[in-house]
């Protein structure tokens, strides 16, 4: 059951260094009731329906619980119409695009909770999720048109379909103990995940005449993505204003891209395979990360709060081509400190300033070398080569209430180094994006929430 939900924008060295900007922390309450319930909800719409069912069962220290969902999406039209300029030894060429478009899909979940009081100090509990997922996306009548300075102009008709399906597992083990002084507690968590995409599509080109399929493009990459992580958290109290928090995380992720083109000569004929190393082989890549971490947090007597800490995180790579020498990848590490200083003022308000700093590593998408072409004129490959990107926050923070109204006022820099960017460059009248370390980004903002109650039965009412 959820208890609240904290959404920190400035994160302490606690918490993992990765992502750009903060982090939702979902605080959960275990019902000690006993007792069983059952819960399901359902909706349907002209784009998309769901169901869920939910139940669980607690009888003294012992709990179950198990849920299931649905949903499925249709009838998700559109269309679209585009122009681009390329130049081609010295020609400019104008090409324009049309098509209408569609989508589909459905996508199931399954999950299963157990908990147990072993006795008033410690605690375990198990849970895991199985989901499956399949996505169709649609490019009907795909008509490109090319216009050359100085040539004759030329057109092309195409149907193309982009398939995502997949399933994913994920499994939890938490076990807590707690001592008799307020505020001990050692936490011992693991999860394993695996994720089995198969992603891929296929361009038919038409005749203009009667759509009889001319030529098929077909390109299938099927992957595999795991990941363990085992994690150790120990809280200690050194005083009645002081806290130690200090502990280790290790992550290891396992991820494989085996991707294959094909090309077919017309309808009712077999597909054959590219064998061309640039767009069949098999891509692997292994990352770990381990890192330890140290928080100190002092409250003195005159309302003042401060947290300060340290997380380093060392990550090590490994990542080849099949039948290919290994890349070569250095490993690194980074330093990620973190200081939150507040104070209490008068009636409640409470200013807070804070800095901290956060990487960000590369996503798959942007690693995989899979040539994702499946139209034309614009293609996109990944570069295993990237680099992770820095992240460095300030943040100050205001809160304060009017009588029975709270506001918060927050303003904050964000400045990025080592900025991943997606470049471009031009192969005959191809666009080919790629990834790469060539930014730097500083982003401004404020934000201002404000939080009034209505009534005893509308408690609060947020803007």
């Amino acid at each position: 059951m959820i208890k609240s939900v904290e959404v920190i924008t400035s994160p302490s060295s606690k918490y993992d260094a990765e992502g750009s900007a903060g982090i939702i922390n979902i605080i959960l309450k275990k019902s000690t009731l006993d007792g069983q319930y059952l819960t399901t909800e359902g909706s349907i719409g002209n784009r998309g329906s769901n169901v869920s069912v939910n139940t669980s069962y607690r009888r003294g220290k012992m709990g179950f619980s198990i849920g299931a969902f649905s949903r499925a999406t249709y009838n998700v039209i559109g269309k679209f119409t585009n122009e681009q300029t390329t130049m081609d030894n010295g020609d400019t060429v104008l090409n324009i695009q049309s098509a209408s478009t569609r989508a589909d899909g459905i996508t199931n979940q399954l999950t299963f909770g157990w908990d147990y009081d072993i006795n008033k100090t410690n605690s375990l509990s198990i849970s895991t999720r199985f989901g499956q997922r399949s996505q169709n996306s649609y490019q009907d009548h795909l008509f490109t048109q090319k216009f050359p300075s100085n040539g004759a102009t030329s057109d092309l008709l195409q149907q193309v379909k982009n398939t995502m399906v997949g399933e994913n597992l994920d499994a939890s083990l938490n076990y807590t103990k707690s001592f008799a002084r307020k505020g001990k507690e050692f936490n011992l968590m693991a999860i394993y995940s695996q994720n089995n995409p198969t992603a891929g599509f296929i361009t038919d080109s038409l005749s203009q005449s009667d759509y009889a399929v001319l030529k098929s493009n077909k390109n299938e990459n099927v992957g595999t993505n795991r990941e363990m992580t085992v994690q150790l958290d120990f809280a200690e109290p050194i005083a009645s204003n002081q806290l130690i928090e200090f502990g280790g995380k290790d992550i290891v992720r396992t991820v494989s891209s085996n991707y294959k083109y094909f090309v077919s000569q017309g309808a009712g004929t077999e597909f054959q395979p590219n064998t061309s190393p640039a767009l069949t082989n098999s891509f692997n890549y292994d990352q770990s990360i381990t890192s330890g971490y140290i928080s100190y947090t002092l409250t003195t007597a005159n309302d003042y709060t401060i947290k300060a800490g340290g997380r380093y995180e060392y990550t090590r790579i490994d990542a080849h081509f099949e039948g290919e020498p290994e890349l070569t990848i250095p490993s690194y590490g980074v330093l990620v400190p973190s200081v939150n200083l507040s104070r209490k003022l008068k009636n409640g308000n409470l200013l807070k300033a804070s800095y901290n700093r956060r990487i960000q590593r590369p996503s798959l998408r942007e690693l995989n070398p899979n040539i994702q072409a499946s139209n034309s004129l614009n293609a996109t490959v990944g570069n295993p080569y990237l680099k992770p990107e820095y992240a460095d926050n300030f943040e100050l923070a205001y809160k304060t209430a009017i009588k029975s109204v709270t506001i918060n006022l927050s303003t904050y820099i964000r400045y990025n180094t080592n900025d991943i960017q997606q470049a471009r460059s031009v192969r005959n009248d191809t666009i080919v994006a790629t990834f790469q370390n060539i930014g730097t980004e500083a982003n401004y903002g404020t934000s201002f929430f404000l939080s009034i109650p209505i009534s005893n039965n509308f408690p609060s009412m947020g803007v």
